[in-house]
This record gives C-alpha cells, structure tokens and sequence, in this order.
C-alpha cells in the first residue's frame, strides 16, 4: 500500500510540475499587444569623426539609457558605428563574431530587449547595409539586408537585399524593415502589406517626412523610425500620424505601439454596441477628412479582430475589396 501511495503521490508531483511548466511556457509565449519599442537618434554633425569603437560606446549608452524604460526593442540608426562616408573602408564593415557584433549580443542578453541594429555588414565575401536583429537571449534571430542601394552604395561594391522580403514573425505581430533609400520604392512595402505587417523598423540617414507617413499609412501599419543624421526620429500610427519625436534634449524616446488595433470601415451604429459592452476598454476614432475609423484595445487582453467578429467590423482594406469586386462585374 505504502509503495502504491508514494507512487501516486510521485505521479502528482510530477502532473504539478508539468502543468507549471506549461503554464509557464504558455506565458512566455503569450503575445505582446502593445509592444515598448525605444528609437535612437544621432547627431552625426557632432559624430562623423568617431571612431567604431568611440560610436559603440554611444551605443552602448544610448542602449543603456533606452533600458531604463525597459523596452522589448531597441531600433538604432543606419550605419550607427560607421557613418555612410566609409563604404570603400572595409574596416567599417561588422563580422559575425568580431567585437561590435559580440558587444551587440552582449548587451542584447544584459538587458534582455531585442536591438535591431543598422550597421555596414560582411558576410561570405559580400557587404550590405544590414539591420541584425538580437534577441533577448543575446543571439542572431534575422538579418534584412538593405533592398534598394543608392548609387554610391553600389559603386562601393554592395550587395542589395531581395526586392521583397519576409517579416519578421515578432512576439507582438509581422514586423517589416527598411533602410533609408529603401522608402522610394512601393514595391518593398505592398509585399510588406500583403503579409499583413503590423509595425514597420525604419532606420535611416533621411527622416523620410511625408514619404514615411504614407507608407504607414497604406500599410495601415505603426512605424518606427532611428534617425543617423539630426534628431528626426519618429513613432507614427496606422492613420499616417506622427505621435512622438526625438528632440536635441532627447535623443532617446520610448513609446509604447497599440498594436491591438485596426483601420476599419465607419459604422457608427456598431460603435455604440461596443462603448456599451466594452466602455472605457475599447476606443473608438473616427478620422474625418479620410473617412475611416480606427478601433484600438490599449489594455485588454483580448484580440481586437475578436471584437470586430463579434461586432460585424470590417478591415477598410476588405470593404475596398469589396467594392472593387463588385465594380469590376458591373463592367462586365
């Protein structure tokens, strides 16, 4: 009786630890909603005649200061340890394993963020302006290699990325990137928004002012920008609208991206039923001049397509659809 009885109690024990293992497996791969996301701004004025190792100490700090928010990402600048000026110099040029890549995993792993960071890359015996993605384990999780060079970046004998790539599939949602020369070209981004890419990473050597609005605005994606030349970086929403902005006293920001939301088709009959189950949980804004409205869930753990199932929404890409469909048979 004694050795059935330690047996089951060995079996319950055993059920137990199982299901906290489960548990806790099911919550470290619970997805993030409204991911923290940090962008670095560089005054290149004061920077271009920096050594690697002098701007990897600014990142470093940069990163450091970037933590105090605890971030999930932190997106630094194009070319953020060697300036575009030393594309013929093949010292600028970041290896896997080399100091600036370890210091990378280094302080990806100390902080446990994700850095996405935009540096001039070798590999294989070709050069790219690349972003590497660390994870917060401290490793290499994706590479986009920049698609569309500018002539001087190809005279200096750089290889350029596929014409149309594949998101990265973050814990918060499909995330794109590009790199400055990158956002004159639509095809890179309707590849993007075929896939459906919730947040777009975008560091650059240009702001990008109006061109970067439109992009997110089409993609009906966030975007991020890090900025390697003024303090010009930005947060911008899904409706095209910058809401934060790097500052010469502020170099560093951090906000958090309400990727529980969606650009949806105006029914204000609908918005009410929700105001009334949901109240404060859910917000409802509708933009006037474009004539669309924009349904977010800032807090709540619950998925915002949930709702809009529940409710009847519909994705204004889909009403779109919709009303192509059914032109294209009335000329028929």
């Amino acid at each position: 009786m004694n050795i059935l009885k330690n047996k089951k109690n060995a079996l319950i024990i055993c059920l137990m630890i199982l299901c906290i293992y489960m548990r806790a497996d099911n919550m470290a791969g619970q997805k993030i909603y409204s991911p923290w996301i940090s962008v670095v701004s560089l005054d290149s004025v004061r920077y271009n005649k920096d050594s690697m190792d002098q701007r990897m100490l600014k990142m470093n700090n940069f990163i450091g200061d970037a933590a105090r928010d605890k971030p999930d990402l932190v997106l630094l600048p194009e070319a953020c340890l060697s300036g575009l000026g030393r594309l013929k110099n093949p010292q600028s040029f970041v290896k896997r394993d080399d100091k600036y890549f370890n210091k990378f995993e280094e302080l990806a792993k100390k902080y446990k963020i994700y850095i996405a960071a935009a540096v001039l890359f070798a590999e294989k015996n070709k050069t790219y302006n690349s972003m590497l993605l660390f994870n917060p384990a401290g490793k290499l999780e994706y590479i986009y290699n920049k698609s569309y060079l500018t002539p001087s970046e190809l005279a200096a004998g750089l290889t350029p990325g596929a014409p149309s790539q594949k998101c990265w599939d973050a814990p918060w949602g499909k995330t794109a990137f590009a790199i400055c020369y990158d956002l004159n070209f639509a095809k890179l981004f309707e590849n993007y928004h075929k896939q459906n890419a919730q947040l777009l990473l975008f560091s650059s050597y240009f702001p990008g002012g109006m061109l970067l609005k439109q992009r997110a605005f089409f993609m009906r994606a966030f975007a991020a920008s890090s900025h390697g030349q003024g303090f010009e970086s930005v947060f911008i929403d899904r409706a095209g609208r910058e809401f934060a902005k790097t500052n010469m006293l502020d170099p560093v920001i951090t906000r958090k991206i309400k990727l529980n939301s969606a650009v949806i088709k105006f029914t204000p009959a609908q918005f009410k039923k929700i105001k009334a189950q949901y109240g404060r949980n859910v917000e409802v804004e509708t933009c006037r001049p474009e004539g669309f409205s924009i349904i977010t869930v800032p807090e709540m753990k619950v998925d915002v397509n949930e709702i809009m199932k529940q409710h009847k929404l519909i994705h204004l890409d889909d009403c779109y659809k919709k009303s192509e469909i059914a032109n294209n048979l009335k000329r028929k």
